[in-house]
């Protein structure tokens, strides 16, 4: 019973090993992505080395991780560059509606949230799915129009881990809260969104 439990094949094992991984992928994405050129590539990378791990598929995440890095840095550079240019125009807009008058600062909040939940969408899509950078768009706006609610979920979750890890101590945030919510997202992701695409 015992040799079963902490057996290569156990539950114990696969799932400590597991957490192990997260932990370590996101101490890699925290050394790397701490600038704004290697930003998006590390995101990238973190995205699909978790999802290399939900499907059992990576043999070393340092390999595979550093690898990843580099076969993502253009697609990377592009959607960090997207992310804030989207954020500055999102930005322009709100204040001008607010100079044009108060009253549109409802207007304001929903153009701000359709906005962020996009950019959700937006981030998994590309990051996850081997799409050229308009399919992605495509993809994420069908997503948002067939649910809201996923995109909901998708930026809820990020906003969730962390007021929870917070919460229990910032340093555990700090050691695993970015691996941790994109796991989660991709549990989703997958369970969700890609499964119904291929029903």
């Amino acid at each position: 019973m015992i040799e079963k439990l902490f057996s290569f094949d156990g539950w114990y094992y696969r799932t400590f090993t597991f957490a192990a991984n997260l932990i370590i992928l996101n101490l890699l994405f925290l050394t790397t992505a701490w600038t704004l050129v290697l930003t998006g590539p590390s995101l990238i990378a973190l995205y699909q080395s978790v999802d290399r791990l939900l499907k059992e598929q990576g043999n070393s995440v340092f390999r595979d991780y550093y690898r990843l890095l580099a076969a993502n840095l253009k697609r990377g550079t592009i959607l960090v560059a997207t992310l804030l240019s989207m954020a500055a125009v999102l930005a322009g807009i709100i204040y001008l509606l607010m100079g044009v008058s108060t009253s549109l600062g409802f207007l304001a909040v929903v153009i701000a949230a359709l906005t962020l939940l996009f950019l959700a969408v937006l981030t998994v899509v590309y990051s996850v799915l081997p799409l050229p950078f308009k399919s992605a768009l495509r993809e994420s706006s069908y997503v948002l129009l067939a649910s809201t609610a996923h995109g909901i979920i998708l930026l809820a979750l990020p906003v969730m881990v962390a007021a929870v890890l917070i919460k229990v101590n910032l340093m555990l945030y700090v050691i695993v809260g970015f691996a941790v919510t994109i796991w989660l997202q991709l549990l989703f992701f997958n369970k969700v969104l890609v499964d119904k695409t291929n029903e």
